[in-house]
């Protein structure tokens, strides 16, 4: 007997940036950090401002140090320390508390859409 896995379009917020939007575009950037899940495996989102879509690799779930230290080139920072700023700015509310969990999401580039449900927003997943 299989299991069928419904994938779902989910919301992840992306401000527009220049350099980070070309190395989304060119697929440098392959994985994003967040305080809370927004999705899953298999899950789906749109960078609305570049027209992208993604679908969501794996998550891993660390602590913001951890996921710092390990992560931040392919988060697109030149270093921990510029990611961490940068994540302070966004999320100001955890700031740099290095021992809080963080999800992990690592994507890659699709060419189009799969979806089979529309939106669900953060917080609700």
């Amino acid at each position: 007997m299989s299991i069928q896995i419904e994938h779902h379009r989910v919301y992840f917020p992306f401000l527009p940036d220049e350099s980070r939007d070309r190395a989304l575009l060119d697929g440098s950037i392959t994985a994003t950090i967040r305080p809370k899940r927004l999705g899953y495996p298999g899950d789906t989102f749109l960078i609305f401002h570049l027209g992208m879509y993604c679908e969501i690799d794996a998550v891993r779930v660390l602590p913001l140090g951890v996921a710092a230290l390990r992560h931040y080139r392919a988060c697109g920072y030149t270093s921990r320390v510029a990611m961490l700023a940068d994540y302070q700015r966004m999320h100001p509310y955890v700031g740099q508390q290095l021992t809080r969990n963080v999800f992990v999401y690592y994507f890659h580039k699709i060419p189009s859409p799969a979806f089979k449900k529309e939106a669900v927003h953060a917080g609700s997943v």
